[in-house]
C-alpha cells in the first residue's frame, strides 16, 4: 500500500486511468500509514532527537544561537525525553526491524523518495518516504527518475529486508537500465 500512496502521491499523471479506484485505496492507504508508519516516524523522532541532545548538549547550552532553528528544536525536544523513554523506544525499533524485514521478505519496495521533488535549499524536505527505513536501518537506495517541471531531481527509492542487499542492486541496476537518461540541468534551476 505504501508504494501505491506514494506513486499517487508524486506521479499525478498515472493516476488518470486507476482514478475510480483511487478512494478505496486511498482510505487503505491512510489506514495503512496511521497503522504501520506513523508510529515508526514517531519513535524515529523520539531517537533523533534525544540522540541530538546527548551530542550537542554542551555546546548548545553555551552556544545555542550556532545551531538553525530546526536543529535547535531538535535539540530542545531531546533534552526533555527522559532516559526511560529513549529505551523504550530502542526496543521498539529492535522489534520493528525484524517484524517489517520479515514482512518485506525477499520482496524489493519501490516508491518515490519524497512526495515532491527537491526544494529549495531551506531543507531537505519532506522525509516521510525514507525516515521509516533510516529508522529501521534497513537498506534502501534512491535512483534519479526524472526532473520536475522546474528543473529539480525527483528521486525513486528501493528499499529491501535486512540481509537482501545483493537483490536491492540487482533490482537498482535493472530499473537504472530501462530508465531513461536525465537531461542536463538547465544553469540555475538546480
Amino acid at each position: 500500500p505504501i508504494a501505491v500512496a506514494a506513486f499517487w502521491l508524486a506521479m499525478g499523471s498515472l493516476t488518470v486511468a486507476v482514478e475510480p479506484a483511487k478512494p478505496a485505496v486511498d482510505a487503505e492507504n491512510e489506514k495503512f500509514f496511521e497503522e504501520r508508519i506513523r508510529p515508526l516516524l514517531v519513535e524515529h523522532r523520539t531517537l533523533m532527537a534525544a540522540e541530538a541532545a546527548a551530542v550537542h548538549r554542551e555546546r548548545f547550552a553555551g552556544a545555542k544561537e550556532q545551531f538553525g532553528p530546526r536543529v535547535a528544536e531538535l535539540i530542545e525536544e531531546g533534552l526533555a525525553i527522559p532516559p526511560e523513554e529513549y529505551a523504550r523506544a530502542e526496543v521498539e525499533q529492535r522489534i520493528a526491524k525484524e517484524t517489517w524485514s520479515r514482512w518485506i521478505g525477499p520482496r524489493i519496495l519501490l516508491m518515490p523518495t519524497t512526495p515532491a521533488p527537491a526544494p529549495d535549499t531551506s531543507t531537505t524536505g519532506d522525509p516521510r518516504f525514507n525516515s521509516p527505513w533510516s529508522f529501521l536501518g534497513l537498506p534502501a537506495l534512491t535512483l534519479p527518475a526524472g526532473l520536475s517541471s522546474e528543473g529539480l531531481p525527483w528521486g525513486l527509492q528501493l528499499v529491501c529486508g535486512a540481509g537482501n542487499e545483493p537483490a536491492l542492486f540487482r533490482a537498482a541496476g535493472w530499473i537504472a537500465g530501462v530508465l531513461p537518461p536525465l537531461p542536463l540541468p538547465m544553469p540555475g534551476k538546480a
